[in-house]
This record gives structure tokens, sequence and C-alpha cells, in this order.
């Protein structure tokens, strides 16, 4: 997985498993974050976005409940 990362040049490497890769074996540019880490990263970054993401699923299950529903009553 780092191999990939290093040569896909990513800045962020997605794990729960920290311990398999040590900051010596990590090059500078590429940050090592867990989920949570990730996660909040991108809220703190893209606030906007994620709200509107957030808005859309939402909308998104509120209107495939509204259809469930339909279904069952028919």
């Amino acid at each position: 997985m780092l191999a990939a990362a290093v040569h896909g040049r990513a800045d962020i490497l997605v794990t729960d498993d920290r311990r398999a890769f040590p900051p010596e074996c990590v090059r500078e540019s590429l940050s090592v974050l867990t989920a949570d880490e990730f996660l909040n990263w991108v809220a703190d970054h893209s606030t906007p976005l994620v709200l509107q993401t957030m808005a859309r699923q939402i909308d998104y299950y509120r209107h495939s409940l509204v259809a469930e529903d339909r279904t069952r009553s028919n």
C-alpha cells in the first residue's frame, strides 16, 4: 500500500494500522491518517462541500423511505 501511495504521489494514506507505516518509512509529504482523522480533516477543510453532500444523502434517504412506504401500501 505504501509503494502505491508513493508511486501515485498521494498526499494522504488512510489506514487504521499505523504500526505498518512508521515515520521513518514514510516520505515527508505523505500524511498517514486513520479513517476518523481523515474524515475530520475533510470536514475541517471542506465544510461547505461536506454539508452539501450530507444534505443530498439525507434527501436521498428520505425519498427512499417514501418510495418504500408506497410499495408496501400497494
